[in-house]
């Protein structure tokens, strides 16, 4: 900071910003709205939070390690509750919210959330049909040393039910 000779204080931009940025990094706003304009790159997520009825917009970002943390699916449309640090970005001059925390607001959001989470399962093959067991089983295997114990409690637990053991 500089002082001219009328003892004003003369600030430069990036001083300025950083003034600005201390001040707004004192609050810790929880803010509720719909999502849209959702991306993810490789190491931010950014989206814009809107609240429909009074037509507002706030651009949000948050880092990939915070999102992968948080471990929701997020798509465009959901309501959420955010968490964050407002801040200037010096290089842009643009003013967005650094989220550090989301999660689904309403029971419309939690469903949505079940049901992508419900898609992602079924795509990775975790709800595929299985085969039924048979009724009886005819062989089973035990890898085990000879003097264990395993081995022993195995046999010891099978004979009261006098199965052949070869």
């Amino acid at each position: 900071m500089d002082l001219e000779k009328n003892n004003e204080m003369v600030l430069t931009v990036s001083q300025f910003l950083d003034s600005v940025n201390f001040v707004l990094a004192s609050g810790r706003p929880n803010i509720v709205g719909e999502i849209s304009e959702f991306k993810i790159s490789n190491k931010w997520v950014s989206f814009s939070l809107l609240d429909r009825e009074e037509k507002a917009i706030l651009k949000c970002v948050m880092g990939i390690w915070d999102f992968k943390r948080v471990g929701i699916e997020i798509e465009d449309g959901m309501e959420v509750k955010i968490s964050g640090t407002p801040r200037i970005t010096k290089s842009y001059g643009s003013f967005s919210l650094w989220v550090d925390r989301i999660e689904p607001v309403g029971e419309g959001s939690l469903k949505k959330v079940y049901q992508l989470l419900l898609k992602k399962l079924e795509l990775e093959g975790l709800f595929a049909r299985k085969r039924e067991l048979k009724s009886f089983v005819s062989n089973i295997g035990v890898i085990s040393s000879r003097d264990g114990v395993v081995i022993h409690d195995f046999l010891n637990n099978l004979k009261p039910l006098d199965l052949k053991i070869s």
